[in-house]
């Protein structure tokens, strides 16, 4: 009787803790705001550069014309 009574109370402890980080994060999204939106966007430039980083790994240049590369350089400049 005593071992469920005690397990019980770590159940509600540990629900408890479970739901404080959500209440938290919560809190601090609703207390700074700019914090948070800077936060979002380096987590999407984060991926995106991980997603560009796959692309650029799976896709090769086979044979890359250097000459064109050249013409795109001088006229871009």
């Amino acid at each position: 009787m005593f071992l469920a009574l005690a397990t019980a109370g770590r159940m509600t402890k540990t629900a408890g803790l479970i739901a404080s980080p959500y209440e938290n994060l919560k809190g601090f999204a609703v207390s700074r705001p700019p914090v948070v939106i800077f936060m979002v966007c380096i987590a999407m430039i984060s991926v995106i550069l991980m997603t560009l980083a796959f692309i650029v790994k799976d896709n090769e240049l086979k044979k890359p014309d250097v000459s064109q590369v050249r013409y795109f350089i001088t006229t871009f400049c």
